[in-house]
C-alpha cells in the first residue's frame, strides 16, 4: 500500500518535527545523574577507533566510569561509529532524533494517523530523551528493511520484535552483522556476556511480579502480532525501565489505546518513584513491576478483545503488518496473503 504525495509529505513532516525537538530536548536536557546511556557506546566506538579494546573503556574506575562493564554487544559499538566523532552532547541529540525520526517514519507507512504515535508523547519516550536510549531505533528495525541489521544491536528486544513481525531478510541481515563483528573482533562475546553477569537487574520481565506470567495470556491470540510481541517482550532480559516500552505501543490499533498507553506510562512512573527502594536492585524491581501492572497488563487485556486471526486490520494497518510478517504468517496461513484484498477472508480460531 502506498500514499499519497500529500501524505508522504505530511508523513516527512511529522517524522522532522519530532526528531528536531527530540533531539533539542536531547541536547539540552541537564545530566545530573550521568552521562546518557548512549554515552556509553559512544566511549566504547570512540576507544576501538583508537585500536582499544571497548570492553576495557566502559566501567568503574575505566578511562570512561560508568557503574557497569559495557553492556552492549559489539554490533552496537559499530553503529554508534558514525557518533564517535562528534562531541557526546551533539552525538545525544543527534542519536535520538535519529531514532525519532526512522521510527516515526515506520508507523506512519500506513497512515498518519496511526495510533501508535501515541508513543511520542508519553513518559517512555521522556526517557528515550533523558538517556539517549536505543529503543526507537530497535523497534524501527524490525519495521523498516533499510535497517533490519541494527536489530542485533540490541539482540533479546530485537529478537522479541522479530517474533511479532517475522520477515527472512531482516533476519539475514542481523545475523551477517552479528558475524561480520565476530570477525572484527573473535573475543567480543565472551566479554559482553562476562559484563552482563555483572548487572543482575537486566532480567525478563516476566519475574517482576507474581501477576508477570499474566502477560503470557496473549498468547491465547497468538495469531496476532501484538500478541507475539507482548509474550517475547516480557521473557526477554531487559532493563525494568520505561524506556524499553516503546515497542509496547505496537498494540495501539485504536486511538484510545495509545492514550491510554501514555497516561498509563504516568502511572507506572508515579508508582514507581513512591516505592521504597534501598538499594538500586530494589529500585529496577519496583520499576520493573510497576511496568507490569500499568503498562503490560493494560496491554495483554487490548490484545485479549481481538479475535484470534491472522489479519483483521484495516487496509492502512494491513500495509505495515503483513510487509513485516510475510515471512512467517504467509507459511503458516496462506489466507494472510489475501489479507491485501478488500474482501479478504480470514480464518478465526
Amino acid at each position: 500500500m502506498t500514499l499519497d504525495r500529500d501524505a508522504c509529505t505530511r508523513r516527512l513532516i511529522l517524522a522532522t518535527t519530532i526528531a528536531v525537538v527530540a533531539g533539542a530536548l536531547a541536547y539540552g536536557v541537564p545530566r545530573t545523574s550521568g552521562p546518557s546511556d548512549f554515552a556509553q557506546v559512544w566511549a566504547a566506538a570512540r576507544g576501538w577507533r583508537q585500536g582499544l579494546d571497548p570492553y576495557t573503556i566502559v566501567g568503574p574506575h575505566r578511562p570512561f566510569e560508568w557503574p557497569f562493564p559495557l553492556l552492549y554487544p559489539l554490533t552496537a559499538v559499530i553503529a554508534g561509529l558514525p557518533f564517535s566523532w562528534m562531541p557526546l552532547p551533539l552525538a545525544d541529540a543527534c542519536f535520538v532524533a535519529v531514532g525519532a525520526w526512522v521510527l516515526v517514519w515506520a508507523l506512519t507507512r500506513g497512515s498518519v494517523y496511526s495510533p501508535t504515535l501515541w508513543a511520542f508523547v508519553s513518559l517512555s519516550f521522556l526517557y528515550v530523551i533523558q538517556t539517549s536510549q536505543w529503543s526507537t531505533l530497535i523497534t524501527a528495525s524490525v519495521l523498516l528493511p533499510a535497517l533490519a541489521p541494527l536489530w542485533i544491536c540490541k539482540p533479546t528486544i530485537g529478537a522479541a520484535l522479530l517474533a511479532a513481525y517475522p520477515r527472512r531478510s531482516t533476519l539475514i541481515a542481523g545475523l551477517v552483522c552479528l558475524l561480520a563483528s565476530v570477525a572484527l573482533y573473535p573475543s567480543w562475546i565472551r566479554e559482553w556476556m562476562a559484563g552482563l553477569s555483572s548487572a543482575p537487574h537486566v532480567a525478563p520481565l516476566v519475574r517482576a511480579t507474581f501477576a508477570g506470567p499474566l502477560v503470557l495470556l496473549s498468547l491465547v491470540r497468538w495469531r496476532r502480532p501484538e500478541a507475539r510481541l507482548l509474550a517475547a517482550l516480557v521473557c526477554v532480559p531487559q532493563t525494568p525501565l520505561l524506556y524499553e516500552a516503546i515497542p509496547v505501543f505496537l498494540v495501539a490499533r485504536k486511538h484510545w489505546e495509545g492514550i491510554a498507553l501514555a497516561a498509563l506510562t504516568v502511572v507506572a512512573w508515579s508508582w514507581w518513584v513512591a516505592s521504597p527502594s534501598a538499594s538500586y536492585d530494589q529500585l529496577m524491581a519496583a520499576s520493573g513491576r510497576a511496568m507490569v501492572w500499568c503498562v503490560y497488563l493494560p496491554a495483554t487485556l487490548f490484545v485479549l478483545r481481538r479475535p484470534n486471526v491472522w489479519n483483521d486490520e484495516p487496509p492502512r494497518v494491513q500495509a505495515l503488518v503483513l510487509d513485516n510478517a510475510g515471512a512467517l504468517s504467509a507459511a503458516a496461513a496462506p489466507s494472510a496473503m489475501t489479507g491485501l484484498r478488500l474482501n479478504s477472508r480470514t480464518t478465526r480460531s
